[in-house]
């Protein structure tokens, strides 16, 4: 004998004994009518608020729909279809074919074709659509609470851990997120090494020659390195709801803001990007490739081994990319670039003063509106969860001030003086009493403590050297210009 009737079952975790006797309990009343059954399953809920397929209940209703079972059985009607559209839509596919829905629970058979029997599983709909809205607006609320608290939510993140009211139940309020032993100093390593613009590459290598792990035991990759610093906000003691503006958090921070920051600058800066003209971190060789350019043409220089003067060994030079206009060693160029960067961080101090003093005072304001806008979101939050406002009038006023959020730290961040050069200044200027010379000496100090893809970025956001022609002396000085860019 053919199957005839659709068993829907949901699958059990493994942990929920309640799901496993439902299932029992379908599987021994089909067989007590001697039905002959084949099984459409799902393990995902049939809230309306997942987005993930359900291919057993699709399956189910399309065998409905082709008039090729006679029975589905089911423990109840919220197991089906919570969303009311197509749970009625379900109902009246089984009265076009006749099919009949015995529910366990109720241990009995339904007949769509009977308009008693179709209400009665029509208000199970209404009632199963009903409750999952209650379900998810308690969630939600209990989710703002947590939030409003400062307390972590959601899945633990790598670099801490959590200790809970009872650990057998983790569903239970949380006591609080500490750094983790052994995971917050590799975080602290990882985000502070791309913070100096370290190449994630050479990152990665050192971390598999050391055997160090993810959590679940894997290699780290470039991949997840940089998504351990573009989503860290967790690590300063912040948060991000649903793309939102950042919000405190009770946890302590990992690392410092200045050098998070400073580490996803690094990873957003464009020109990192090959096709931007630049070149990633670590896989920089020369100072000025591609940043200098050409006197003559405009163009980019490019490094070219050329032959030594009376020697037939090769060393690197600076050429023009386009006709070769101009030539100078990479050594001497470097060497007249780096002293006057150097010089100029250390002696100029109104420069700094110029770069950051108006831009910080308004990227403070911006950053200070900021701050009163979350306030007034966490104000409006809090009557949300005590239920003096609706949950729809809190979404209608969350979006409006989410959006003036998110418009004033893109101002902030827009005015913030770039990291490299902000670092460079800032150790020229570290002491007032500091004579010139001293200033310099400790600006040179910062500078060789700087990777080569450092010193570049620290160049390109000051600076873009130009090379001239030689007229007389090929290591003539004045060959170099600058132009701010």
């Amino acid at each position: 004998m053919t199957a005839n009737t659709g068993l829907y079952q949901r699958v059990s975790d493994g942990t929920d004994k309640s799901v496993e006797e439902q299932n029992r309990a379908n599987e021994a009343a089909a067989r007590g009518f001697g039905w002959q059954t084949i099984t459409f399953s799902d393990k995902v809920s049939a809230s309306r608020f997942t987005n993930k397929p359900r291919p057993g209940w699709d399956a189910l209703v399309k065998e409905v729909q082709a008039g090729r079972l006679n029975y589905v059985v089911m423990w109840e009607g919220s197991r089906g279809d919570r969303k009311l559209a197509t749970w009625a839509a379900f109902l009246d596919a089984c009265r076009d074919t006749g099919t009949g829905i015995y529910v366990t629970s109720r241990a009995r058979l339904y007949d769509m074709r009977n308009s008693e029997d179709w209400e009665t599983l029509a208000r199970q709909g209404v009632k199963s659509a009903a409750e999952s809205e209650d379900i998810s607006l308690r969630t939600l609320r209990g989710v703002a609470g947590a939030i409003e608290l400062g307390l972590p939510t959601g899945r633990i993140p790598y670099g801490y851990r959590r200790t809970y009211t009872h650990e057998s139940d983790r569903r239970k309020p949380l006591q609080h997120q500490e750094e983790h032993p052994d995971e917050a100093p590799l975080v602290a390593e990882i985000i502070g090494r791309i913070a100096k613009s370290e190449a994630i590459s050479a990152i990665v290598k050192d971390l598999d020659r050391r055997d160090k792990t993810t959590r679940a035991g894997g290699k780290w990759s470039r991949s997840s390195i940089t998504r351990l610093v573009t989503e860290g906000v967790v690590y300063i003691g912040k948060r991000r709801q649903n793309g939102g503006p950042l919000q405190d958090g009770n946890w302590p921070p990992i690392v410092d803001e200045d050098v998070y920051w400073r580490a996803v600058a690094v990873l957003r800066n464009p020109a990192r990007k090959p096709k931007n003209g630049g070149i990633r971190p670590g896989r920089a060789r020369w100072l000025l490739s591609y940043i200098a350019t050409c006197g003559e043409c405009d163009r980019p220089l490019a490094v070219k081994h050329l032959p030594r003067a009376g020697s037939a060994q090769k060393a690197p030079h600076y050429r023009c990319i386009d006709k070769g206009c101009v030539s100078a060693p990479v050594d001497w160029l470097d060497g007249i670039v780096a002293d006057a960067y150097v010089r100029w961080a250390a002696d100029d101090a109104e420069k700094y003063e110029e770069l950051t003093g108006a831009d910080d005072r308004e990227q403070i304001a911006a950053r200070e509106q900021a701050k009163a806008e979350q306030a007034r979101l966490d104000d409006f939050r809090a009557q949300a969860v005590s239920g003096k406002i609706g949950p729809e009038d809190f979404a209608i006023i969350a979006a409006g001030i989410r959006q003036n959020i998110a418009r004033l730290e893109k101002r902030a961040s827009e005015l913030a003086v770039p990291p490299m050069l902000r670092g460079l200044l800032a150790t020229a200027r570290a002491d007032p009493r500091y004579q010139t010379a001293d200033r310099r000496l400790a600006v040179l100090v910062a500078w060789e403590d700087m990777n080569i893809a450092a010193q570049r970025q620290a160049i390109a956001e000051a600076t873009t050297p130009v090379l001239h022609r030689a007229v007389a002396d090929r290591l003539d000085p004045a060959r170099v210009s600058f132009r701010d860019v």
